[in-house]
């Protein structure tokens, strides 16, 4: 809780500070079609990875005012930005729940009896997400299918 409290309370000190302006004007070229704000909204959410709060707070708040100028329903937009930060969080292995994960599988493993190491097991699981892989695909084929 503490942590999603800081983190909300850096952007917003980014985004008083024009941080979240200059990277809307930056990214603003990219967006002038629907279609052409979803595929930013897609990209911009692929680089943010590493925490899904994150993710959404930077990607919806620096993308909200070119997504809506360019036609994008806000639905859709939600969608996309909330898809792609919990997924690429997910199944990345830098990020910030793969402390948490890291615990269940090491607990996990010593229950077990199993002698490996956790970070290894983990890694070799991301091919069985299915969820994540699914949902990153769906919204990458109704971006790209117009």
């Amino acid at each position: 809780l503490l942590f999603t409290l800081l983190l909300g309370g850096a952007i917003g000190v980014v985004q008083k500070g024009g941080g979240s302006l200059g990277l809307a004007r930056a990214v603003e070229p990219l967006a002038r079609t629907r279609h052409r704000a979803a595929a930013t909204t897609v990209g911009l959410g692929s680089l943010i990875f590493f925490d899904d709060y994150s993710s959404v707070l930077i990607a919806g708040n620096s993308l909200k005012q070119p997504v809506r100028r360019a036609g994008l329903s806000r639905e859709k937009f939600a969608l996309i930005v909330h898809v792609m930060a919990t997924c690429m969080s997910a199944l990345s292995p830098v990020s910030s729940w793969t402390g948490l994960q890291l615990g269940y599988v090491s607990g996990a493993l010593d229950q077990a009896g199993i002698k490996s190491d956790p970070f290894t097991m983990l890694l070799s699981t991301i091919p069985y997400r299915h969820f994540p892989l699914l949902m990153i695909s769906l919204v990458v084929i109704t971006v790209v299918a117009r």
